[in-house]
Parts: C-alpha cells; sequence; structure tokens
C-alpha cells in the first residue's frame, strides 16, 4: 500500500525533528482514492472531530422552490454573470475582503498568496462575477480539483443586495458552467470543529447540497 510506505517512512523522519502529533484531514467521500477511515484507526489514528461538507451532483442538480423564486426575481432586476479572467483577481479579492470586513469573518487567504496560485495553476482557477445593473452583487474563486470535481472557494455577496440572494443566481450559474466538464462542486464544510452553523447549512441545501462528514484524526508519534 502506497500510503501506508509513506506513513512509515515519514513518522520517523518527523520523530527526529522533535514533531510529537500528526493530524490528518480526511476528505469528504465523494472524493476518490482516499485512505479508508479504519486504516487510519488501525494505524493509530484516533477522530478529533467530524464536520459536515455538503457538495452538488451537477447531473442531478435541483433548486429548492424558495430559491427558484429568488431566481425568477434576479432575472427581472437583469441579473447578469460573467468569467473575467485571472486579471480581474485584485479586485474580486477587494470585494471578497470588504464583505468578509463587513460581516466580521476573516479571510485566510492573501492577496499576494492567492495570485501565485493562480499564476502558477492558472488551468485551475476561474473567477465568477454576477451583477445588477453597473453594480457587482456576487462573486466565487472556484477551484478545479480534479477533472470530477471543482471546490468553491472563496464566495462572497454584498451586503447590501444580500436580500435579493445573488449567490443562487450565480450557483445557478456555475452549475451550467461546469455541468459538461466535471460530476462534483464541493460547497465545503458547514461547521466549525464539529459545531453546525444552520443557516449555511439551510442555504446549502436549499442550491441542491447533499451532506457528508469530512473527519479529522490525530496520532501522536
Amino acid at each position: 500500500d502506497a500510503f501506508k510506505m509513506f506513513f512509515d517512512s515519514l513518522v520517523p523522519k518527523l520523530s527526529e525533528r522533535g514533531v510529537t502529533r500528526l493530524e490528518l484531514v480526511h476528505p469528504a467521500s465523494f472524493y476518490k482514492h482516499f485512505v479508508p477511515e479504519p486504516w487510519l484507526e488501525e494505524v493509530g489514528f484516533s477522530e478529533m472531530f467530524a464536520d459536515v461538507n455538503h457538495h452538488i451532483v451537477l447531473s442531478k442538480y435541483q433548486l429548492h422552490e424558495m430559491e427558484v423564486r429568488k431566481l425568477k426575481k434576479l432575472k427581472e432586476l437583469d441579473f447578469q454573470v460573467y468569467t473575467p479572467g485571472p486579471k480581474a483577481i485584485d479586485r474580486i479579492y477587494d470585494f471578497i475582503e470588504t464583505c468578509r470586513q463587513q460581516r466580521g469573518i476573516p479571510l485566510n487567504i492573501t492577496l499576494d498568496r492567492l495570485q501565485k496560485l493562480i499564476r502558477n495553476f492558472p488551468d485551475r482557477y476561474d473567477l465568477f462575477e454576477g451583477t445588477i445593473g453597473d453594480e457587482v452583487v456576487s462573486v466565487a474563486v472556484m477551484v478545479r480539483v480534479s477533472n470530477q470535481v471543482v471546490y468553491y472557494f472563496l464566495p462572497a455577496t454584498a451586503e447590501t443586495f444580500r436580500k435579493n440572494s445573488p449567490m443562487v443566481g450565480l450557483v445557478d450559474e456555475m452549475v451550467k458552467y461546469y455541468g459538461k466538464e466535471v460530476r462534483y462542486m464541493d460547497l465545503g464544510i458547514s461547521s466549525v470543529k464539529g459545531n453546525l452553523q444552520d443557516g449555511l447549512i439551510d442555504f446549502k441545501e436549499r442550491i441542491g447540497g447533499i451532506p457528508t462528514y469530512k473527519r479529522r484524526f490525530y496520532t501522536r508519534i
């Protein structure tokens, strides 16, 4: 087993450097070719907590009727979605940062780091921008994790337009955009260290999100 060989060779090296604890985040179950959880437990890993993770199966995508009504209202407002390309990352990052600050939510990646990732992996990152009139009302930075999965990495909605739910329109267009290429849209976790974020869970499930678990394990070296 390739992972067992890697793990057995890694542990002595970490121990030599004074590392006494190793943590491992297990992917949600729709990701393929990951290490089986029973094996982790056999070699001494214990579960720390399990976060709820949501994903959309793009071929079975279906909005809740409440979101369908919101989508109809967005169309009446002439909501439009654009893919502006990597050169727009500065303004999209500024938009995300402003939205996060208004809600008191930290942004866990710097602009410099994101720019470097996009430069190094230009085919892996897609930028989306939703507008109403001349106003940008929602954006998302998406990551092509594999040929089967795209990740909803950095979404943001303008506070002044939140009541219009422009993210519903953005997600709807992104599902169409990726639908013929990939199988899953990973919406990310909907809890913090196992503590559920009920409002986020409700939103993700109304846009077609299916819950699974993303577990964190640890072992002492």
